[in-house]
């Protein structure tokens, strides 16, 4: 007989994210459309297997790409464990960047129960977990009707202000704190697909891309990340190609920096 782990009055959330600006986000809007959910942070794959065991979570938000051991490697674990304790499986939402190629059937076919693509979209991400709980007392479930790029991608803009103030439902404190954080952890990126590429390292080359992209979305630096879109699906060894590429990184960058600081 399977063994029930109750769920809670109100959801138990364990969030598997190396980044610490999106981490920040997901738990801003978590906070702000399920109030009184209880968040566990992991910040790599061990530490998110760890604590699933530790805190039973109701349901968990696992980023894809971390680094060292995948989200596929959590994901395993926790069925294992599942399995040898003969628990029911709790939800498991991937959480990746958009375009990846194959990638949702790739989690769902692995053993996911949803998908989500960033830069994730509050009321997307809260329907997406309360659709996924089987608790029947949760707020509404109608699915928003719009995907945050038909109402929020701004091309011609190096940094998307309102739309980054609207992600955040108008809290200036939030905006704040949060554009304190990203020019730094942004920089930082950049400098680590630098030396990615510095190494000739194709396949990290891939994955810094991949995290710099991630970032920039959800800071709504648009430009940025179609750029690091670009080195991240066109890998080839051609070094010189993406050194031009990383080039325009670094001016796009500037750019950003100039509209952040002159607002």
């Amino acid at each position: 007989m399977k063994k029930n782990r109750n769920i809670k009055k109100q959801p138990a959330i364990l969030i598997v994210e190396d980044m610490e600006i999106i981490m920040y986000l997901l738990k801003s809007f978590i906070k702000k459309t399920i109030p009184g959910a209880e968040i566990i942070e992991s910040a790599n794959a061990d530490e998110g297997v760890y604590k699933y065991k530790k805190f039973n979570p109701d349901i968990v938000l696992l980023n894809i790409q971390l680094p060292e051991k995948n989200g596929y490697y959590v994901l395993e674990e926790i069925r294992n464990y599942e399995k040898e304790n003969n628990f029911n499986n709790k939800p498991v939402i991937a959480i990746t960047a958009i375009n990846i190629k194959g990638e949702k059937a790739k989690c769902l076919n692995a053993g996911m129960n949803d998908f989500l693509a960033k830069p994730i979209d509050k009321d997307l991400l809260k329907y997406t977990i309360i659709k996924n709980l089987s608790s029947k007392s949760y707020f509404y479930k109608k699915k928003p009707a719009n995907e945050w790029y038909k109402s929020e991608k701004i091309e011609s803009n190096h940094f998307d202000k309102q739309g980054l103030i609207k992600r955040l439902d108008g809290n200036t404190d939030q905006y704040k704190k949060l554009i304190s954080m990203a020019i730094p952890h942004i920089h930082e990126y950049i400098l680590n697909l630098k030396t990615a590429i510095n190494n000739y390292d194709f396949d990290d080359i891939e994955l810094k891309a991949h995290k710099l992209k991630g970032a920039a979305l959800f800071m709504c630096f648009y430009q940025l990340a179609e750029i690091a879109e670009k080195i991240e699906y066109n890998i080839e060894p051609n070094i010189i190609k993406i050194n031009k590429l990383f080039s325009q990184i670094n001016n796009e960058f500037e750019n950003v920096k100039r509209e952040v600081k002159g607002e």
